[in-house]
């Protein structure tokens, strides 16, 4: 199984966005997948559903930093993880528009209406899987 399917399969059993890119990358760069679901949590629907910046974006970036981070070298893995983040950033916006969670999908999760609305439409699987997929295939090409 891909990444992005394994994260599709995640996202759709229920994980939020963030959870679900944060915890299949980070299999592969040494935490545990239980502790990546753990720490990812509060970023789904774009934070804690105030739909800020985009979930599955957040979960890269988290991404980006368990990848990049030195130890040895604080400063400069912090500048090349900000680089790679901004990088991350532009290239999303420029395949969507923007970052906002909100804007993405285009209704309000604090409203009854605006879940009636998602889930009557699938907007939470057409929209957010397409979302996970950009996201993979940018984070796949920044860390090649």
């Amino acid at each position: 199984m891909t990444k992005k399917e394994e994260i599709f399969e995640l996202y759709h059993d229920k994980l939020n966005c963030a959870q679900s890119v944060f915890s299949v990358y980070c299999k592969d760069l040494g935490v545990n997948e239980n502790t990546a679901r753990a720490i990812a949590t509060g970023f789904g629907g774009g934070i804690a559903r105030s739909q800020q910046i985009c979930g599955a974006l957040t979960g890269a970036i988290m991404v980006l930093g368990v990848k990049y981070f030195n130890p040895e070298n604080l400063q400069d893995s912090k500048d090349f993880i900000y680089n790679k983040t901004s990088e991350l950033i532009e290239k999303f916006k420029k395949i969507n528009g923007t970052c906002n969670c909100k804007d993405l999908i285009g209704v309000d999760f604090n409203t009854d209406e605006g879940i009636e609305f998602a889930e009557k439409n699938d907007l939470f699987n057409i929209k957010c899987r397409k979302y996970l997929n950009d996201i993979c295939t940018i984070l796949d090409e920044l860390m090649e």
